[in-house]
């Protein structure tokens, strides 16, 4: 009977294991995530001065590196890969931003008040936070560009729900060393309890070839994310052009 017992307690715990998120048990430590960045790159030196906080390898391979600016403020919090990806837009393995609260304003006669997201305050620039360098896995890329550059809706702001949405603002083309690469300024519109506030995101398709990279900046809380900030994070780590035939891949 306990036999009996034990084989079916070690089944549901297998069972267990495979329901949970896979990102949350996929996980794996990278030991030296600015070593990974310099087989891939040309790294002249980190950008604004940050650190690798952490570095982390899933089951699917597909790894990720995360800088924290020296000038962000010190936490015991320590942002992730699963952090930085906006609401609807990423792929599954980077879980969507809850947006969070109510769109309507408590009044004594619960009449609907939709939120203006268009009032919300813009503060002062600064350097971003995080940038966090994303490399997945060759059979995944091209949906991966897809998801983060591609299917993309852009909307008025007074169409936004009350709970927020992240949504591109703009996008482009930048240079990289030789190449054009593509970019996309995204803005996470929330509520941060019941105060309608944002953050900002600015993405980068760094794939070469085979080799699919994008990079990931993200601004505290009302800090305009700016382009100037991406261009620094492209001349602090280029490409590292080994071959003259390489071409970028499609953005």
């Amino acid at each position: 009977m306990g036999g009996v017992l034990g084989l079916a307690l070690g089944c549901l715990l297998v069972v267990w294991g495979l329901l949970l998120p896979f990102g949350k048990r996929a996980a794996a430590v990278i030991p030296d995530g600015e070593a990974l960045l310099r087989e891939h790159f040309d790294v002249r030196e980190l950008p604004f001065g940050a650190h690798v906080v952490r570095a982390e390898r899933r089951l699917d391979g597909t790894q990720y590196v995360t800088l924290r600016s020296s000038s962000a403020p010190p936490t015991d919090v320590v942002e992730t890969a699963e952090d930085v990806a906006p609401k609807g837009v990423s792929d599954e393995d980077v879980p969507s931003v809850d947006g969070g609260g109510s769109d309507t304003s408590g009044s004594e006669m619960g009449q609907y008040d939709k939120t203006v997201w268009g009032a919300v305050h813009v503060g002062p620039h600064a350097e971003p936070l995080e940038v966090l360098f994303a490399h997945h896995p060759e059979d995944s890329a091209q949906s991966v560009i897809q998801r983060n550059f591609r299917s993309l809706e852009y909307k008025d702001l007074e169409n936004i729900g009350g709970d927020g949405e992240t949504v591109p603002i703009d996008a482009g083309e930048m240079e990289w060393g030789p190449f054009d690469v593509r970019w996309v300024h995204l803005r996470a519109f929330h509520k941060d309890d019941d105060r309608a506030t944002f953050y900002d995101l600015l993405r980068v398709n760094l794939t070469l070839d085979r080799t699919c990279w994008i990079v990931h900046l993200r601004w505290a809380d009302r800090v305009p994310g700016t382009l100037a900030d991406a261009r620094i994070v492209l001349d602090a780590i280029r490409p590292m052009l080994v071959e003259s035939s390489v071409e970028p891949a499609t953005n």
